[in-house]
């Protein structure tokens, strides 16, 4: 079943897109769902994988006798930028999704485009339970609860951008940068986050 989500960070294109796909945002998420130790990540923010391990008690009921065992899910993390005259125009970040021991799949693409100081962004998803009979109710619930989690998640990437653009500084590089030959926090002319 496929679904569709809109909204809008609080950030440039380039560092939202680093955001979505850092551990660190993904360590908010798992805090804010309270399922802290239930998702593993490597990588980088550009390519990464999660998995999540969610056990059989956490899950809801409709989907408990289909998976005894708990979930495991895998996420796989592709981002992809369309660049021009070196600034970045657009991007992609694409999550394949496999159900491990279930008959489910599904991908989640976020499609950013620069807006400036904002970057809106247009969420695509798609998720398949092969059940005869319940499947398609399966994938109600499950579209349901994931446009939910989307509606919050904006909120939660906001916070994530904002820390780190305090962390950097107004203009996105800290005090001592190795660009900034002169070792003293960075000017006015340079490029603002």
């Amino acid at each position: 079943m496929k679904f569709q989500s809109e909204t809008s960070y609080v950030g440039p294109i380039a560092l939202v897109l680093d955001v979505l796909g850092s551990e660190e945002l993904l360590r908010k998420r798992e805090a804010d769902a309270g399922a802290e130790g239930m998702v593993n990540y490597s990588g980088t923010s550009r390519d990464h994988i999660f998995q999540v391990q969610v056990p059989n008690s956490e899950l809801p009921s409709a989907v408990r006798s289909f998976l005894p065992n708990g979930l495991t899910a895998v996420l796989t993390g592709t981002a992809k930028e369309l660049t021009e005259a070196g600034q970045v125009q657009g991007a992609s970040l694409v999550y394949d999704i496999a159900v491990q021991g279930a008959p489910a799949s599904g991908s989640l693409t976020f499609i950013l485009a620069d807006g400036g100081a904002t970057t809106p962004a247009k969420i695509l998803g798609d998720i398949s339970v092969n059940i005869p009979f319940v499947g398609g109710r399966l994938e109600k619930a499950a579209v349901k609860e994931v446009e939910g989690l989307l509606a919050h998640d904006t909120e939660l990437v906001n916070e994530e951008v904002a820390r780190v653009r305090a962390e950097q500084g107004v203009d996105g590089e800290e005090p001592g940068d190795e660009n900034d030959p002169s070792g003293e926090a960075p000017g006015s002319d340079a490029t603002e986050y």
